[in-house]
């Protein structure tokens, strides 16, 4: 069985990778998109706190799930949205949430 997994980046997401310089890229968002589908049996809304030296993982309701070595210049969330078979992740910053 193939599983398709689809990204999309919020217009807010797109411009802060690319203000960033490098220091927050793609692989990063990379990473954080591979954490979100491990902790998927804890929650299908992830949150990327940023913090000084390492980036702290919730839940929808501030229950801590991981801390990461992971820089992020402010907090992002990832959310999934299961279509079918296959999975559709949305990472968007606070802001754009509805």
């Amino acid at each position: 069985m193939n599983i398709k997994i689809s990204v999309a980046l919020s217009p807010g997401v797109t411009k802060l990778v690319e203000k960033s310089e490098n220091k927050f890229n793609l692989d990063h968002l990379d990473e954080m998109v591979r954490i979100a589908i491990n902790l998927l049996h804890r929650s299908e809304f992830i949150v990327f706190h940023h913090e000084k030296i390492e980036t702290v993982v919730t839940d929808g309701r501030a229950n801590i799930l991981a801390l990461l070595p992971l820089w992020i210049p402010e907090n992002i969330m990832i959310v999934q949205d299961d279509t079918d078979d296959d999975f559709a992740f949305l990472v968007l910053l606070p802001s754009e949430w509805n």
